[in-house]
């Protein structure tokens, strides 16, 4: 699989790495996918202004499953997930589901996505994964004519040290993998 590499200062490096490697990968670098023009479904869940964290966390990861086992009949779905917590309270829930027994082409994902009577209404999935990142976006050392998803173990920048971690599937860390070779 093909990776960016960033260190500290946002320098980029291509590497290949091997998803059972993922586990290993230095913490002086963050790690995103590079996205290939196939790819496994792939949906990232935020869901704001959660009070009580514990009480809601399982239902709201679990709501999602069944969602996307509805949609996709027999999903073999990978889930992981990087919230953020700040002085003990939860600011955003966030979910990464990977739908590993389909494929699309990034663009028909897409299509397929806002065309959806159920998706398409949703709020809480982010839709702008999928398209080239705008030159203002948040994680703007992507740039804005890639679309990356980062790697399990990884933190989200240098400064903001929340780790994407696996729900299920920590032993076949390839489940969370979003390109097809």
């Amino acid at each position: 699989m093909i990776v960016e590499r960033y260190d500290k200062d946002y320098n980029c490096e291509t590497i290949s790495v091997n998803p059972k490697d993922i586990k290993s990968l230095t913490k002086n670098y963050i790690y995103y996918e590079k996205i290939q023009p196939k790819v496994k479904p792939f949906f990232d869940i935020d869901i704001y202004d959660i009070k009580e964290f514990h009480p809601l966390v399982t239902r709201y990861m679990n709501y999602y499953k069944e969602l996307f086992q509805l949609i996709f009949k027999d999903a073999d779905i990978a889930i992981s997930s990087s919230h953020i917590k700040d002085k003990g309270e939860c600011k955003k829930l966030s979910f990464h589901y990977v739908i590993n027994n389909y494929e699309y082409e990034l663009n028909e994902l897409y299509e397929f996505i806002i065309n959806h009577p159920i998706l398409s209404m949703d709020d809480n999935i982010d839709k702008t994964i999928y398209t080239p990142r705008p030159q203002h976006y948040k994680v703007n050392f992507l740039g804005h004519d890639n679309i990356n998803f980062r790697l399990l173990y990884s933190y989200k920048t240098h400064e903001d040290k929340r780790m994407k971690y696996p729900h299920n599937y920590d032993n076949d860390l390839e489940k969370h993998i979003v390109s097809l070779s």
